[in-house]
């Protein structure tokens, strides 16, 4: 009897290029997550709200290597991941010599 926790794959066996993409996003979202400093469970939450399947240890699991997902649940997360980034403040830029005189807040109107 198979183990009802253990992980499905994501896509059918056999295919080495399916594996190879699945694997190619899932680093693409770890470092994205990881770049964007998205707290996991926050992440998860958004996941969730959006419709994902997959609980917060499964998708934690996942980020790291250690479980997959299907891959409309994969997309899910990546959504749900780029518009947690896109919710991020853009970090502050230097000025150049002409804009030395404006604040941060000047600055990121600037740079907008």
């Amino acid at each position: 009897m198979k183990d009802s926790n253990s992980p499905k794959p994501s896509r059918p066996d056999g295919d080495p290029s399916s594996a190879g993409r699945d694997e190619s996003q899932r680093q693409n979202l770890g470092r994205a997550v990881r770049h964007s400093a998205l707290p996991l469970k926050r992440l998860w939450l958004h996941y969730f709200s959006m419709g994902g399947t997959a609980g917060e240890y499964e998708l934690n699991a996942y980020i790291h290597s250690l479980y997959s997902l299907p891959e409309f649940q994969q997309d899910i997360l990546a959504q749900a991941a780029n518009e947690m980034i896109d919710m991020l403040p853009s970090p502050p830029r230097a000025s150049y010599s002409d804009e030395a005189d404006h604040d941060w807040a000047s600055n990121a109107e600037i740079q907008r």
